[in-house]
């Protein structure tokens, strides 16, 4: 088994919007994982990062696309908190309809 210790929080230099960070990223970790040096294990580092180049688009269209991705991501988060909300009702119903302590009249 091991364990690692290391994590790294990431915050723009030029304050681009956090989502195009993150996404930017997700998508960079295939090079970052071909990056990795290690001796038993790969590792990245901030050597690792410093390595890659980043083609940054023209800040408008970064500003674009977090204005869109932060709609998109508002639902997201909603959906899953309905979801969460229906299972909560769906595991509270469900055992009290199988055992026929509720019935549903069709």
């Amino acid at each position: 088994m091991a364990i690692n210790q290391t994590n790294y929080g990431l915050k723009s230099k030029s304050d681009y919007g956090d989502f195009f960070l993150f996404l930017t990223i997700l998508n960079l970790i295939q090079d970052m994982k071909q990056n990795a040096y290690g001796t038993v294990f790969d590792t990245i580092t901030t050597k690792t990062f410093k390595q890659i180049k980043i083609i940054l688009p023209l800040r408008s269209v970064i500003e674009s696309f977090e204005n869109i991705i932060n709609n998109i991501m508002g639902k997201v988060l909603f959906n899953l908190e309905e979801s969460e909300n229906i299972g909560s009702v769906r595991d509270a119903l469900l055992p009290k309809l199988m055992s026929g302590k509720i019935r549903v009249e069709c």
